[in-house]
Formats: structure tokens, sequence, C-alpha cells
């Protein structure tokens, strides 16, 4: 046998004697996560002893205070009004899990590009949180997201003397609106469901919207006068659905407020015979505040489900002034005249 062939059995030999002594070792296990890591360790455990949770902004703006209430949650610097339990939900969880990934500066300088200035500062760019009911009660500044695929925010303890930036694992976009932090569902009926919707505006001719056949699933202008048509094809269809998601952007007590006129009332009604009535108030179309009233009434012939929901609906409606987004509240108030253009040639 050559001298080559007897070196190439020799290193196969070795190999796999080398391979048999490597799969006979202990696969090691991964070094256990430790509490420590979590941005708030323990936190998680302690999340029943959260009593309120206070949100500050810019300039040291209190953005909302979330009390607790047994079960529930209220915004009470807005009356008390219900808070959005899945805001409160998802940012709790995400800092309970949030674990510390990289260290960053220590240095006032530096904060301001993580958004992470002491929140007195009137160019702020995070939000401060703080978990009342703790002892201590943590004091959090949230800052910037991070870019790229890891994804992650930048966290900082207000409470604490050290200044540390942390890069934290969870993604924690904080709502910058107080109506984020409200339960804003208004109405959810869907489209489907709609059978009609008359405007009548203190300025125009009413506008009135219906299906173009019963079983059908478009909408038109039923009061159409002849030689004019729709400024778009979708402009009835978008009436039609106003409330298959109307949410708030703020709230008021009634009582609290002096009211502007009444710029138009709207009737919005169901197939099952629910009808939903809005008062939209503005002394301008232009410009000022603008606010809508809202109430449920059953239509007669209406079932008893029916009436059922009327009753649900007025009692989350009573004694409430919405703010919503400006262009539901446009299309709650137009004329017939606002919504036709000439046919065109």
């Amino acid at each position: 046998m050559s001298g080559r062939v007897l070196g190439l059995l020799a290193l196969v030999t070795v190999l796999a004697v080398g391979a048999a002594w490597y799969v006979r070792q202990p696969v090691p296990e991964p070094a256990p996560e430790s509490a420590d890591d979590r941005f708030l360790p323990g936190l998680a455990d302690r999340l029943p002893a959260i009593a309120a949770i206070g949100v500050r902004t810019a300039g040291d703006r209190l953005l909302a205070h979330v009390v607790r209430d047994g079960d529930e949650w209220r915004v009470d610097n807005r009356y008390d009004y219900p808070a959005d339990r899945e805001t409160l939900r998802g940012i709790l969880i995400a800092l309970s899990e949030a674990r510390r990934e990289e260290a960053k500066t220590d240095r006032a300088e530096g904060w301001a590009r993580l958004g992470l200035q002491p929140i007195e500062d009137p160019d702020a760019g995070g939000v401060e949180l703080t978990l009342e009911g703790l002892d201590p009660a943590p004091r959090i500044i949230i800052g910037e997201t991070a870019g790229g695929d890891a994804g992650g925010t930048y966290l900082r303890r207000a409470d604490e003397d050290d200044g540390r930036a942390w890069l934290v694992s969870e993604r924690i976009e904080m709502p910058a609106d107080i109506g984020d932090w409200l339960d804003d569902r208004l109405t959810e009926i869907p489209i489907e469901r709609m059978r009609s919707v008359e405007i009548t505006a203190r300025d125009g001719e009413p506008v009135r919207i219906a299906r173009e056949e019963p079983r059908s699933r478009y909408f038109e202008i039923a009061n159409r006068p002849e030689g004019r048509q729709p400024l778009s094809n979708s402009i009835a269809r978008s009436i039609a659905r106003i409330v298959s998601d109307l949410r708030l952007k703020d709230v008021h007590p009634a009582a609290t407020l002096d009211l502007p006129p009444r710029l138009a009332e709207a009737h919005f009604e169901t197939l099952a015979g629910l009808r939903i009535v809005i008062d939209a108030f503005a002394a301008d179309r232009g410009e000022g505040p603008r606010y809508i009233r809202l109430r449920a009434e059953a239509v007669d012939g209406a079932g008893d489900r029916v009436r059922e929901q009327v009753e649900t609906l007025n009692t989350r409606f009573d004694g409430w002034l919405y703010e919503i987004p400006e262009y539901k509240f446009v299309n709650m108030t137009h004329t017939l005249e606002g919504v036709l253009e000439d046919v065109r040639e």
C-alpha cells in the first residue's frame, strides 16, 4: 500500500475519532434570561398594584391621568370617561416584558436625539409615564422607536439618578392625543346593515341617501334633481358609512359647554329599524369649535333586540358631547348643493 493511501486512511481515522468525541459531549444549555435584564424587574407581578397611570408630554403638560376603578379604567382629567383598555394593556405588557438590549448615553446632551429629554423641557420629544401605586412609583420616559429590523424603543428612568438611556427589546408607541387614551368607539354599524341617511342642515336643502334597490349594495342620492350628478361616485356610500366606525377625538359633559348653534341633524337608519340621530353644532362651517350629540331610537315596528340596543347606546351617549375627526363632521353636515354638480356634457 502506498504512503499516500496510508496517509489518507490515517486522516480519516482521526476525523472519525474526533467526530465521535464531539457528538458524545453534552449540548450546552442557553443561558437563561435573567429577570435583572428587564428594564422594570418584577413589573409583571406588580401590575395589579398599579392604581393610576400619569401621562405627561413636553413642557410637563398633563395628557392623561388614567385611574383604576374596580375592573374598569377611567380618564379622570376627562370627567372619568372610560379609558381605552386595549391601549393600556398593550403599553403595560410591553413595559413588563421589555429587556435591556443596549446601554446608551447617560449624558443630558445626548438624550435629545433619542427623544429622552426631561419632560419639563418644552421641546421634549418623548412621553413620561408614571406608574402610581407602586412603591417607589417608576417614572419612565418613552422616547423614539429604533429603526431597522430589530425594532425596540429608547427608554430612560426619570426617577433614578444615573440618567442612563437604554434600547429595550419591545416596540412601545405612545399615544400622543387624548382621544387615544379614551374608549373612542361611538358607533360600529356595518354599512351592510344601513338602509338610509337623511341630513338636514340649516343652510341648505336636505340630502337623502338610500340604496339604489332594496337589496343593492350601492347607495345613491335619492333626491338628486334632473341635470345634476354626485360630485363623486363614492360620496353617497361615504355618507352612508359614517356610523360604521364613528370615533371620538375628545369628550365633554354637555352641561359644561355653551353650545354653538346647531348646524345639521343627521338620521342614520338600519334595515332592522335602529335609528342613530346625530346633532352637529358649529357657529361656522369653516372654523371654531365643533361638537356632536348622539341618541338612538327604534323606528315603528322594530323588534326587541333593536330596543335593547337603543337602551345600551343611550346609556353610553347620554349627557356627552363629542369632538370627532374633521372629515366625518363635514360628511354629516352636507347640504344637497354641496354633494352635487352639473351633469357634464
